[in-house]
């Protein structure tokens, strides 16, 4: 049996960046079971929503900041 629910864009895109070559429905189903491992189905809420678009976005800002200032690292 097949249910439609409905997602926001930016959930649609996050669970689509995230399933790669599964379906829609295996990765959700994959996010509960890890979930389910650690005994709290709750958890999955780390997966979705974490931020706001304006705090993701600080965030990327800054990751950006970082990586351009950083230095190569040296194994000689």
């Amino acid at each position: 049996m097949t249910k439609i629910i409905s997602l926001t864009n930016e959930v649609y895109e996050k669970l689509k960046k995230l399933k790669k070559n599964m379906s829609f429905s295996k990765e959700i189903d994959e996010l509960i079971e890890k979930s389910s491992e650690k005994g709290d189905v709750r958890n999955l809420r780390k997966f979705m929503g974490v931020w706001t678009k304006t705090e993701a976005t600080a965030f990327q800002k800054e990751v950006a900041e970082s990586r351009k200032n950083a230095r190569p690292r040296s194994f000689a």
